[in-house]
Formats: C-alpha cells, sequence, structure tokens
C-alpha cells in the first residue's frame, strides 16, 4: 500500500556536537553514510513552533488518509502529549508517564500506549475528527491484561500487524526478561517471554507486510545489540543474534524499522567511554539488516554531527526510514537515515 511523503516541516540548521571523536581509536564504526542518509536534519515543530519534549518521540501514520499521530512525554514534566499532523500539542489528562509514550495505527484507528507510574501499561485509542483535529480524549485508559508491568521509567513497544493485529513487548518489572503479547482486534493472548532475550532495559518491535515478519531488537546485558524475528503467524522467535562488536556499550533501548524492500536499520547511541559528560550525549550509530537474516557488518556514525541524550525513533515511508532524534536539550531533530 503507498504511503504519503512523511512530513512538510522546513530545514533548520542545527548545532549539534561532535561526539563522534569520543569513539575509541581502532574500534570506532565506518564514518561512510547508510544508504540513501542525509546529512542535513530538520527541527520538529508542533503548531509552528519547536517541539520540545522530556523523552523520545513517537509517531504513527494513518495509511489511508496520511493523517500522522506523534507523542511524547513533556519537556519538565511527566505529562503525556499528542499532535496531529504537527498541530497543536494536547495533554491527556488523565495520563502521568516517566517514560515515552508510543504511538500506533490500525485498521481500528490509532492507539497510545504508556507505562503508568506503577509499571503496569495502559492503552487507549484517539479520537480523530473529520477536520483532521483530536477529538475529546477519554479519562479512563485501559490496562493491558496478563500482568504486563515494566519498570516504571521503561517504555513499552508495539506494533501494527495486519487489519486491527498489534504485537506488544516490554521488559520485565524485576528481571532482565522480554515479554511480547498479542492482539487479535478484539482481545489480547496470553503473554510468552522472548526467547534467550536478557536486557536491562526494554526491546523495539516492528513488523514489514514484506518481510512477513516481526523483528525484535535489544540491549543484551553485555552491552552489545541483538535482534530476534518472528514469521508471522507462527508464533516462534528466533534466538536472538548479534549484531557484531559497538566500541562501546549502547546505551538505552535501540530502534529499528524495515522497509518494504526488504531492507532495514537499527539506531543506537552509546554510552559509557563515549559519552559527553557536560551533556550526557552519546553518538549515533546505523547499520543495515535484511529479511534474510544478514546484516550490513559494520555499524556507521549517523552523519550530520549527531549524538543524544535519549532513545532514538525509526519510522518507514516505502523505503525510506526516518531517524529522530531528541537532543539534550529536549528540542527534536530528524532527517532521512535510510533509502534503498
Amino acid at each position: 500500500m503507498s504511503k504519503p511523503v512523511r512530513r512538510s516541516a522546513g530545514l533548520l540548521g542545527t548545532t549539534l556536537v561532535v561526539l563522534a571523536t569520543l569513539l575509541t581509536a581502532g574500534a570506532a564504526p565506518a564514518l561512510a553514510a547508510q544508504p540513501g542518509e542525509e546529512s542535513n536534519w530538520n527541527q520538529e515543530i508542533s503548531n509552528n513552533q519547536p517541539l520540545r519534549s522530556g523523552d523520545t518521540v513517537s509517531e504513527a501514520r494513518n495509511l489511508n488518509n496520511g493523517n500522522l499521530l506523534q507523542v511524547w512525554r513533556g519537556y519538565g514534566n511527566n505529562n503525556l502529549y499528542i499532535s496531529v499532523n504537527h498541530g497543536v500539542a494536547v495533554a491527556w489528562p488523565t495520563a502521568e508517564t516517566l517514560a515515552a509514550p508510543r504511538a500506533v495505527w490500525t485498521e481500528d484507528g490509532f492507539y497510545v500506549f504508556h507505562t503508568g507510574t506503577d509499571g503496569y501499561i495502559y492503552y487507549r485509542n484517539v479520537p480523530i475528527l473529520a477536520s483532521g483535529g483530536i477529538g475529546t480524549l477519554s479519562h479512563t485508559w485501559f490496562r493491558v491484561p496478563n500482568n504486563a508491568r515494566t519498570q516504571p521509567a521503561l517504555s513499552p513497544s508495539v506494533t501494527w500487524l495486519r487489519g486491527s493485529e498489534m504485537y506488544l513487548t516490554w521488559g520485565g518489572a524485576s528481571n532482565t526478561s522480554q515479554w511480547g503479547m498479542f492482539y487479535n482486534g478484539g482481545g489480547w493472548a496470553p503473554s510468552d517471554p522472548l526467547p534467550r532475550a536478557q536486557s536491562w532495559t526494554a526491546n523495539s518491535v516492528t513488523f514489514n507486510e514484506g518481510w512477513n515478519q516481526l523483528v525484535s531488537i535489544h540491549t543484551g546485558t553485555d552491552g552489545e545489540i541483538y535482534w530476534q524475528r518472528q514469521t508471522y503467524g507462527t508464533g516462534r522467535w528466533t534466538d536472538p543474534v548479534r549484531l557484531g562488536d559497538l566500541p562501546h556499550s549502547a546505551a538505552g533501548t535501540p530502534a529499528v524499522a524495515l522497509t518494504s524492500g526488504g531492507s532495514g536499520e537499527v539506531a543506537v547511541w552509546l554510552s559509557g567511554g563515549a559519552t559527553d559528560p557536560n551533556t550526557g550525549s552519546g553518538p549515533v550509530l546505523l547499520t543495515e539488516i535484511f529479511a534474510n537474516g544478514a546484516w550490513a557488518g559494520t555499524w556507521s556514525v549517523a552523519t550530520g554531527v549527531s549524538s543524544t541524550a535519549h532513545n532514538l525513533w525509526l519510522t518507514t515511508v516505502q523505503n525510506r526510514i526516518y531517524l529522530l532524534n531528541t537532543y539534550f536539550t529536549g528540542y527534536v531533530y530528524w532527517k532521512r537515515s535510510f533509502q534503498r
């Protein structure tokens, strides 16, 4: 199905600080760009003003009419904000979260998921008016059943499958296990652990109909990045496979997106000796993965002098992938990071 062009925000110059020099000599990833990667970053906007967030910005697009929903945690507060088509940001009146919320679209419409301050995962549909505006937001949230609970500061991950179906993943509330749950449009299946997936944070999950696979990415307890796949309809995950060796340990949860052409991209930021002590920011690294289970074999530093202090977000439009980066100041930037 054809998707519309992603966004129309204007190109703005950025003042992102170079952190690639903090990478260890001899172990640093390649400096070559990813296929189709742009160097210039654009500033994310809401209601014609720079968008500012306390964490990762998540987005989803209605494939029927092109409406774009973005959700984020407030800068300097724990409110949950939503915006449609870069319009006015609306605070959800009964939502409070310590982690970045997540947006997803299905043929039943938009949904927002978030981790409550009690660690349980909550979700709600978003009413969108025919005009494209946001309808009246419910004061009641649905709690995901089957004891879907994580740490209050960890985000869940959710992806659309087909029709009204979704797949939700999250990190364990008191251990390093990773969990998943299928939603068929009318109810939730029992939760299942992702085999041998262990992380101090959470995983990211996505699906592409052309691949006919779900893909989950997580940071292992050793600081390296692992991915595993599930063919749609089988209910069986592969064991995790490591994506090479990073020059420093990964920070937080990696991001993943898949294209209709059989390629995908993984984005991660580095911690430890790669972190700028003044801003807490680390370099952004990218690599390519493939539907047959292969990967590019190397990581590259994102072009355009980029770093981040938060987990990243990747979103797909046909054969293009776009990267969203919340800088340590809370301002959000984006660019095309992949096209093949």
